[in-house]
């Protein structure tokens, strides 16, 4: 069991080893003054083997912070938060002091182990054991600025531990001040250009509220006396404003892309479609496209879609360090350079089809799902969480104390703690190679709870038709958390068996359910001769609708936190907030494309800005429609009435739902759109342009569509 050695302010009781943070302005808000105390750290005991040999390490680890987590590195941990900065300010300066040292402690610390096959026990102990200086080299490390929802923002990682491989010393410390020094920016320093993009980034007219769970001091008034809010664009009229959601789309899925574009219409999304022969196929001119589009005629757009495969439309980039294929850099407005991480300003995501036929069939999917969800009330608080427990002693590197290698499945148990808080009945499918009648132990030390245990499945096959059915039972969200391969989710990392494309025909239920397929391989789009996955199961009635997966190896660390970000999106309370006295939100609309960019925000907090960070942003996709719901709760049934009379057209509901869309058609031509501010909406004939008869369709979050046709 991990021990808990106090640093700071703490007594024998109530120890903890999560810490506080207090923020502090001065001149206004030019200088930012944060205050870290830590209260104390864990400590676990354990033998991994190193070069065949059994020895004896230590893990640190302080509740709610991240990991200084660089291959074959000391394992450290690295409290990480983002610091928001007002708009039209520079950061020329930022310095620490360290206090409250206490003495330091002789452990062998345990390494990181970012990409699992890579051999970090060798590495680890020939060379970071023979270096004589303490790592990390900077406490307090900085990035940015970076642009996420409207907020400028600085990312600060404190690291209060330090280690000496060489000497096997632990340098700690219980409380670092840090002082963020801003100095203002004359309009007369910035080119045009570049303040036509930086009012694109900060705009806030699309706030989506979550992403502020993410920073210390997320108001959004805070600098409102020091703010000034450049719009360079003041002239683009409201009609050029409009445009929410971009279609790309080849020339022979135009009628799939013209469905999903009427329907996102009619959803209340703003949705425009072009063909890639007019855009230009290829990675410049697609970017060049999306930028122009954003920045000039529709600076409200906040989704793209590509239709189409990667033989029909190209990728944003073609290799990396591990040879990264992506669509990351079309959603981002710049492209990255070397180790540099940039979070998308919209969001995106691929139907990556050849043939019409099966683009009609994800289409269908899609509407099927917003259109037609579920009148079961149990549906929506049913989740299933998914992966493996592994526990390889004789492997390198592996745990004498028969401990798990990886966090797969208490990374699922910290979710459906949370979810189960929520009220939610949450199923778990996990699998294990290793005898019940050995002891398991999670990677941090924690024994495996009795109840966990009892419901590990030690066949294969019995666990791949245990989330077979669940699945055909209809989900809200299945996640799993483990291995996986290009044709499926795998239950140990011989990758032969789990649940593959093979086992989609047992799939007999046409009740949806959204997966986080958080695992290697099994997005990968770019793979148009294989049997992928992702591709396999969005087209399949009662699979997927849309969903999150990776197309290439990915790191099991980052993996672990990609999991977590992606339910504190929705059901915010699984990341803790910092400072305490801060309020968590779920992020606005709950659409998919903007539950991955909230996660990829989250990897920099967790793990910081490095190369392997920026790795898992190119890596993760959306496969399928940036712009699905997930729903909340049952959607809500709202009754609509419209009525001709005299000369005009009278709509009735019997509530108003926020942020309610009604469109009014006729036959397959949009006429008119109104955000209603009551339940009553009289629209004069004149202003229709056209004759009856009239369709009006109601969109809102939360509640389902609806469509009726106008009487006289």
């Amino acid at each position: 069991m991990p021990k808990i050695i106090p640093i700071y302010g703490s007594g024998s009781e109530g120890l903890s080893d999560e810490p506080e943070v207090k923020v502090d302005y001065k001149n206004k808000g030019e200088k930012i003054n944060i205050t870290y105390i830590f209260p104390g750290y864990s400590v676990s005991k354990f033998k991994r083997k190193v070069n065949e040999k059994w020895k004896h390490f230590r893990e640190v680890r302080m509740s709610g912070t991240g990991s200084y987590s660089v291959d074959a590195n000391p394992l450290l941990p690295s409290f990480g938060r983002f610091v928001q900065i007002p708009l039209n300010y520079r950061v020329v300066k930022v310095r620490s002091r360290r206090l409250n040292p206490i003495p330091d402690k002789k452990y062998t610390i345990t390494w990181a182990e970012e990409i699992v096959w890579d051999e970090d026990a060798i590495r680890f102990v020939k060379k970071v054991y023979g270096v004589d200086k303490f790592l990390p080299e900077k406490v307090v490390e900085h990035s940015g600025p970076y642009f996420m929802d409207g907020y400028k923002v600085l990312l600060v990682h404190v690291r209060p531990l330090q280690y000496n491989p060489g000497k096997r010393l632990l340098s700690i410390y219980g409380k670092i001040k840090v002082y963020i020094g801003l100095s203002k920016i004359e309009d007369s320093e910035i080119e045009e250009e570049e303040k036509l993009y930086e009012w694109a980034l900060t705009d806030t007219f699309n706030n989506l509220e979550g992403f502020g769970n993410l920073i210390l001091n997320p108001g959004r008034k805070v600098f409102e006396e020091i703010e000034h809010k450049r719009n360079p664009r003041a002239d683009i009229s409201d009609e050029r404003r409009k445009t929410e959601f971009l279609i790309i789309y080849d020339k022979d899925l135009k009628r799939p892309a013209e469905m999903l574009k009427a329907w996102k219409e009619k959803r209340g999304i703003r949705t425009k479609i072009v063909c890639i022969k007019t855009v230009g196929n290829r990675p410049e001119k697609i970017k060049g496209y999306i930028h122009y589009e954003r920045l000039t005629r529709s600076p409200r757009l906040r989704y793209v879609l590509l239709f189409g495969d990667v033989d029909k439309i190209t990728v944003s980039q073609e290799e990396g360090r591990h040879a990264e294929i992506t669509d990351h850099y079309f959603y981002t407005h710049k492209d990255a350079n070397n180790s540099e991480c940039l979070l998308p300003w919209v969001s995106g995501g691929r139907i990556p089809v050849e043939k019409e036929e099966d683009g009609m069939s994800v289409v269908d999917q899609i509407i099927r799902y917003e259109k037609e969800p579920p009148f079961d009330p149990e549906y929506y608080k049913r989740m299933t969480v998914a992966g493996c427990f592994e526990a390889s002693k004789d492997e390198e590197g592996g745990y004498q104390d028969g401990r798990a290698n990886e966090n797969f499945m208490k990374t699922m148990e910290d979710i459906r703690k949370h979810m189960i808080s929520q009220g939610f009945k949450v199923n778990r499918v996990y699998f294990s190679n290793t005898k019940k009648s050995k002891p398991f132990i999670y990677r941090d030390g924690t024994p495996v709870p009795r109840e966990v245990k009892d419901e590990i499945i030690t066949d294969q096959n019995t666990a791949t038709k245990l989330l077979i059915g669940y699945i055909n039972e209809g989900q809200l969200i299945v996640c799993h958390r483990g291995h996986g391969w290009w044709d499926g989710w795998c239950w140990d990392g011989s990758c032969v068996q789990g649940f593959k494309t093979n086992d989609l025909k047992s799939i007999t239920s046409d009740c949806p359910s959204v997966l986080f397929s958080i695992n290697c391989l099994t997005g990968s789009f770019h793979e148009s001769s294989k049997n992928i996955f992702a591709e396999k199961i969005l087209a399949l009635n009662g699979g997927a609708p849309t969903l999150i997966a990776a197309n290439f190896i990915t790191s099991t660390w980052h993996n672990d936190s990609m999991a977590k970000a992606l339910f504190d999106a929705l059901w915010p309370g699984i990341i803790p907030a910092f400072p305490k006295t801060n309020i968590s939100f779920p992020v606005k609309n709950r659409r998919i494309g903007d539950l991955l960019n909230y996660a990829k925000a989250y990897l920099l907090v967790k793990h910081g800005a490095n190369a392997e960070t920026k790795e898992q942003f190119e890596l993760y996709h959306i496969i399928g429609d940036p712009t699905l719901e997930i729903w909340e709760d049952e959607p809500s049934s709202v009754r609509l009435r419209a009525r001709i009379m005299r000369d005009a057209l009278h709509i009735t509901m019997n509530t108003c739902p926020r942020a309610a869309v009604l469109t009014i058609w006729h036959r397959d031509n949009l006429l008119k759109r109104i955000k209603p501010l009551r339940p009553r909406a009289t629209v004069s004939l004149k202003d229709l342009g056209r004759k009856p008869p009239y369709s009006i369709c109601l969109s809102a979050p939360g509640c389902r569509f609806t469509e009726v046709t106008a009487r006289h």
